[in-house]
């Protein structure tokens, strides 16, 4: 809550208690004690004293009571109602509120035009919607890596999806394939990215990956011997 706001909650409240203390003292009924007549005129001029002292105690706490009326419209109108408003536009156009094609094409987007952390952001909803989404696992890391200079960001959070859930083999060793380019390219640790590429060989020989990661080591050992 902002100061101005405050500031104008505690004038608000001190004009609904002046109004108040207005109405209490105005409305109080006199203290002498009348005693009861069996007459009809004095009846009726007893219930007269009571209907002026009414309108006098409306009369005394009108006009505090219109400036707080006012007031707090004022506030409704300046505070409670932009708010609201907002809110309500909010949950209209929040990621969680968008189909999940939209969620992708916005994310796209984003990158496209240079606005990685709500691009990731986007992704990030996607991978809540569905845990076994590992293109935007795989998309986060990119962006961490190529666009924010994230690279351990990006690895950490690769290793962290793996380690969180059965993937199918195709996504884990394609995951795994983009771990040890990190450790490459980025770190320029050669020897961690070959072990790497042999987890994916021995663990999944099968896999397409496995024949790309067999082709990089005979590369790294080359290099390495030269």
């Amino acid at each position: 809550m902002n100061l101005k706001l405050k500031i104008h909650l505690r004038i608000f409240a001190a004009l609904v208690i002046v109004t108040a203390i207005i109405y209490y003292v105005s409305s109080a009924p006199p203290t002498e004690e009348k005693e009861y007549l069996d007459d009809d005129f004095k009846a009726l001029e007893e219930l007269g004293d009571d209907s002026s002292h009414f309108l006098g105690t409306i009369k005394s706490t009108a006009i505090p009571f219109v400036i707080t009326l006012l007031y707090g419209s004022y506030l409704a109108y300046t505070f409670a109602f932009p708010y609201f408003a907002k809110r309500m536009s909010d949950g209209v156009y929040e990621p969680h509120n968008l189909e999940a094609d939209d969620l992708l094409f916005q994310a796209q987007k984003e990158v496209a035009e240079g606005d990685y952390t709500q691009a990731i952001a986007n992704y990030r909803e996607l991978l809540k919607r569905d845990h076994s989404d590992s293109n935007a696992v795989i998309q986060i890391a990119k962006i961490q890596r190529k666009h924010l200079e994230k690279s351990r960001q990006a690895a950490d959070g690769l290793q962290q999806a793996l380690d969180s859930r059965e993937w199918t083999k195709d996504e884990t060793t394609k995951m795994l394939s983009h771990i040890a380019e990190i450790y490459e390219v980025d770190f320029c640790d050669h020897i961690q990215a070959i072990r790497i590429l042999e987890g994916i060989i021995k663990d999944f020989p099968d896999s397409r990956y496995a024949a790309n990661a067999t082709s990089k080591i005979k590369e790294f050992d080359k290099l390495l011997q030269g």
